[in-house]
């Protein structure tokens, strides 16, 4: 159980944390929570550093199973795609960091999930807000159509099947974001357009769908600490279809 109400004297200090993790651990405790044992399988951690967390961690990798609770303050990152948890002033842990391939534990959030923007994003869109409307580059919907209809043209004979797990494996949703996987890939086509509306003159007019599942499989492979792995069958050689285009 980890636990950050934040610093006494801030408006948003939560003395409320306490209260969630005595209620948890009572629950557990008891006989309907499943008899848990305070004494040897019960770690509370109130504002710990990263360090601190690393043998709990282990320790819930050896174990037949894991319950992680996390109570406090904490953001969504737009960035990395996940929630961010604040451990204590200057010190954070992403939820991916609390999972682990082939385990089985359940994860909490008592958290909130306010999108907060990266310092690189922030530095765009500042960028972005410097530049007049009339400067802006948007995308022309009969151009991006042409260069697609083209893309398809040269593209070789073949299928190309990205598959967001692989064999023996689940393909997990969330009830709010839904797939995944399908999240994943439409980030980094989004990411992608984001980069050329910010280039004049751009060298790629089109992202292929080889280029946004190995970026959409990373994210994924990191959001599902492992247990989730996108793979992909295509043609040796391309030209492949195209999956965003920008013009």
């Amino acid at each position: 159980m980890i636990s950050n109400p934040g610093e006494l004297n801030d408006q948003n200090y939560c003395k409320g944390v306490y209260v969630d993790v005595d209620n948890y651990r009572n629950f557990l405790a008891s006989a309907q929570g499943g008899a848990w044992n305070l004494e040897t399988e019960f770690t509370i951690l109130n504002k710990p550093t990263r360090q601190q967390l690393e043998i709990p961690l282990i320790k819930c990798e050896l174990a037949d199973y894991a319950f992680i609770l996390f109570t406090g303050h904490g953001y969504f990152s737009d960035e990395l795609q996940e929630p961010v948890l604040e451990l204590r002033e200057g010190e954070t842990v992403c939820l991916s960091d609390l999972l682990a391939p082939n385990t089985k534990r359940t994860v909490i959030l008592d958290s909130c999930q306010k999108v907060h923007r990266s310092e690189l994003i922030e530095n765009r869109n500042i960028i972005r807000a410097s530049l007049s409307e009339g400067r802006r580059r948007e995308p022309n919907r009969e151009r991006c159509r042409q260069i697609f209809d083209t893309r398809i043209e040269q593209a070789s004979r073949s299928a190309v099947i990205p598959k967001s797990c692989r064999i023996d494996e689940y393909s997990t949703a969330d009830d709010e974001l839904g797939s995944r996987y399908a999240r994943s890939l439409i980030v980094a086509a989004n990411r992608w357009v984001n980069q050329q509306s910010m280039t004049w003159q751009a060298s790629e007019n089109s992202y292929s769908i080889i280029s946004a599942h190995d970026s959409a499989a990373l994210l994924t492979t990191r959001l599902s600490g492992g247990e989730q792995n996108p793979t992909i069958s295509k043609a040796r050689t391309g030209p492949y279809f195209p999956f965003a285009v920008f013009d």
